[in-house]
């Protein structure tokens, strides 16, 4: 008998526009998605952003906006099932240096016209669709 255990986590990313592109990372398996990441036990999706960019990219001055709608998707790993609830959040950034850390393979500014072509979740590339308007 094979039972899979089953986790609900949730991820905050957050969306930086600038010229028209969007700020991404790569993790190491080659995949782009937002930065950001799970949150904790007692935090809030404020809190979590907050603690996440301050790791991930070294930012600690940027506003959050408003959230976009949430997606969700699943993934099984040596017989646990996770699914994921993705908040994302508009962010505007008053910093432009990006501190190197081993988490992502890859940091850039990604033209729109570009996102298509990405090897990237579909959730996160309708939320860019969803946030410019297309």
């Amino acid at each position: 008998m094979n039972l899979t255990k089953k986790i609900e986590k949730t991820t905050v990313k957050a969306l930086f526009e600038e010229d028209k592109k969007i700020l991404l990372v790569k993790d190491h398996k080659g995949v782009w998605e937002m930065p950001g990441g799970r949150m904790e036990n007692d935090e809030t999706p404020e809190k979590t952003l907050k603690r996440e960019l301050k790791e991930e990219l070294g930012w600690e001055n940027f506003e959050i906006k408003t959230a976009l709608e949430p997606w969700n998707f699943s993934s099984e790993v040596n017989a646990t099932q996770y699914q994921f609830t993705v908040k994302i959040y508009i962010c505007i950034s008053h910093e432009n240096k990006i501190m190197e850390n081993n988490e992502y393979s890859e940091y850039r500014w990604v033209s729109i016209d570009e996102i298509d072509g990405l090897n990237m979740r579909d959730g996160y590339k309708q939320a860019i669709k969803e946030y410019i308007g297309k």
